[in-house]
């Protein structure tokens, strides 16, 4: 039996990227393809200095995640000689050493990666995949029930989270600022965005948009040096609503929109949402199944 190792920082709830990588394991061992973790810590990706570990530490992996767990150097050897390793797209080379390795995009970068077989969270994400895996994190606590109509909501939020990365970001005139980690858990943050109108987001491929649309709020993309918006619209998970407004540099926001057209794009946003986080463990099965025929040869 073909055994695997994903490679990722210890599980985070904050970070999609990593939250995919631990799930990714999960769904592999769900079915039937041995995998484990390891650790990547310390580190920068400039430097391209990361350390790495495995560990049966239970605070380290996904909660109820499955797993094999690797007990000495000689099982870790085993599967880099045999087996094959994922890693994610912010390791640029094998510094495992294994025989076989998948890289897994998860972020948008057009640039080719060294792999026997790249796989890709989006289809826009890079010019060079083999296969793409997208995914969605269902949790029921993001929901519109019982919350107040959208027309009769007052609060509007900005968001910042990567995207000071790319531009220069504000607080937009009355709004309230929406932290990465504040509120402190899911639930409290599902309070906050079932009273939100408008979700003025600077970080445009978060996994918060997608929280704040399914407890009935509306993200507005304030700019597009992140991902270009007309590839952020062919993503997996369909296009956002169509909210046009003023030049940012020209506060506050005036903003027009279709209601019906809006309507529309959430209707069939909430049904690739659903679509894409209960199939997972199926499409994980039929990526691993691709992958070992065409390198495996079985």
């Amino acid at each position: 039996m073909i055994k695997f190792l994903v490679v990722a920082p210890q599980y985070q709830v904050r970070s999609g990227g990593v939250m995919v990588l631990h799930e990714l394991c999960d769904a592999l061992n769900r079915n039937g393809y041995p995998c484990g973790i390891v650790f990547l810590h310390g580190g920068n990706a400039a430097e391209q200095n990361f350390q790495f570990a495995f560990s049966d530490n239970k605070e380290f992996h996904m909660p109820q995640g499955q797993r094999i767990e690797i007990l000495n150097n000689t099982e870790f050897q085993e599967i880099i000689n045999e087996g094959v390793v994922i890693y994610p797209d912010l390791i640029n080379g094998n510094p495992l050493g294994a025989k076989k390795i998948i890289r897994y995009i998860l972020n948008f970068n057009e640039s080719p990666f060294y792999g026997d077989f790249i796989l890709s969270f989006s289809k826009i994400y890079s010019n060079y995949s083999n296969h793409v895996l997208f995914k969605t994190f269902k949790n029921s606590v993001f929901n519109d029930n019982e919350a107040r109509p959208w027309n009769e909501r007052n609060l509007n939020l900005t968001y910042f989270g990567k995207g000071p990365s790319f531009i220069d970001c504000k607080l937009l005139p009355n709004t309230l600022a929406l932290e990465r980690d504040w509120p402190r858990d899911k639930n409290q943050l599902a309070i906050l965005l079932k009273q939100c109108k408008f979700l003025f987001t600077w970080d445009c491929v978060s996994a918060t948009i997608q929280d704040a649309i399914m407890c009935g709020a509306i993200p507005i993309l304030l700019h597009d040096q992140q991902i270009p918006r007309i590839l952020i619209n062919q993503m997996e998970i369909g296009s956002y609503p169509d909210i046009r407004f003023n030049s940012i540099e020209d506060l506050p926001l005036e903003i027009s929109y279709d209601f019906d057209s809006v309507n529309s794009s959430i209707k069939q946003f909430k049904h690739n949402y659903d679509y894409f986080a209960d199939s997972w463990v199926e499409r994980v099965g039929d990526f691993a199944k691709i992958y070992i025929n065409k390198i495996f040869n079985k």
